[in-house]
């Protein structure tokens, strides 16, 4: 009849089931009433939907012969979750794989690849990540410590400071770069022994190198012994000028010194006129300073010049036909001169 529905009702009265003239069906009226369907249960609508304290779908049958979930598509499995042999884990197979993409033990471990995870998330493969803001890699929290991953390049950030990255450009020479960003980074590399000083330094607050020391005082500080196959400095020239004394601005290791319009004063005991230059005192104990004249000595290639500042020894220093001289900084608590080295 129209309008109308029909059920069926309990011993109080209540609807043990119940289906309305508009569709609706009730089924059981309290938490112990069961459904059985010898059959199979068809869902045409887009969602199944199951209500209550504690909603749940459970299955008593035989998957694959393990209890679980099988996910169909055009009567072909797509999808299958289920409990692997009876132990506590929760395996998911992917299609008609044999063995489970991914398994969640017991211990809230997730294996992806392996049904055996040691770590809470052990990825037996390769991982994949995206590219720039979408490719980072996250220390928990802790929101500036991470890795980003771009295009043929790998950055290292910690505390918001990049400290390395390594970048393969379009073309040679690709790079590893320590501190990109221009903070105050150290390199360090540390030898096997926590007593002793590292082995390399770098300290970028002063732009300074160490080996064998921790506080670079120089560009390229040795606390060791050097060795190498030459020698090699790079020089630095000096035109000493037309007049009778000069100083010497030191450059480097190795000074040319252009004295071809030099002048002097007569010296008689010389028997001729004698340059006086200065020489600034060394910056560092064991400071090395190599004087070369390039050509001669005034127009007349007679003269000489004496060199003027800190120095211990024979005196006075001249420079006369060896038209060279080597000289050694001694800088201790005794004394602070300039020595001739023989």
């Amino acid at each position: 009849m129209a309008g109308t529905g029909f059920g069926v009702k309990d011993s109080d009265g209540s609807w043990g089931f119940k289906a309305t003239s508009d569709g609706k069906l009730i089924i059981g009226n309290t938490s112990d009433d069961v459904l059985q369907i010898t059959g199979t249960i068809e869902q045409q609508g887009t969602s199944l939907k199951i209500s209550g304290d504690d909603p749940r779908i459970k299955i008593n049958g035989d998957t694959n012969s393990h209890p679980g979930l099988e996910f169909y598509e055009n009567g072909t499995r797509k999808w299958i979750i289920f409990n692997n042999y009876g132990d506590d884990s929760l395996d998911f197979k992917a299609g008609s794989e044999a063995e489970p993409a991914m398994v969640i033990d017991a211990d809230g471990k997730v294996g992806i690849g392996t049904d055996s995870p040691d770590y809470t998330l052990d990825v037996a493969g390769n991982i994949g990540v995206g590219v720039g803001n979408s490719g980072k890699i996250y220390h928990n929290g802790d929101a500036d410590t991470y890795m980003v991953f771009n295009d043929d390049r790998v950055q290292f950030q910690v505390g918001n400071k990049m400290f390395l990255g390594m970048h393969k450009k379009a073309s040679a020479p690709h790079q590893v770069t320590v501190n990109s960003s221009h903070n105050n980074v150290d390199f360090v590399v540390n030898s096997n022994n926590n007593s002793t000083s590292p082995i390399l330094r770098t300290d970028a607050s002063t732009a300074r190198v160490g080996i064998g020391t921790a506080s670079p005082s120089v560009d390229l500080d040795v606390d060791g012994t050097i060795q190498g196959g030459y020698y090699i400095t790079a020089p630095t020239a000096q035109d000493l000028g037309s007049g009778t004394t000069s100083t010497l601005s030191i450059g480097s290791s190795l000074m040319l010194l252009d004295a071809d319009s030099i002048t002097g004063t007569f010296e008689p005991a010389l028997g001729g006129d004698v340059h006086v230059m200065t020489v600034p005192n060394g910056t560092i104990h064991g400071q090395k300073l190599v004087l070369v004249v390039e050509g001669q000595f005034g127009a007349s290639s007679a003269g000489a010049i004496a060199l003027n500042g800190t120095f211990t020894g024979t005196t006075p220093f001249l420079m006369t036909g060896t038209q060279a001289i080597e000289l050694v900084w001694i800088s201790t608590a005794a004394v602070s001169s300039w020595y001739t080295i023989t």
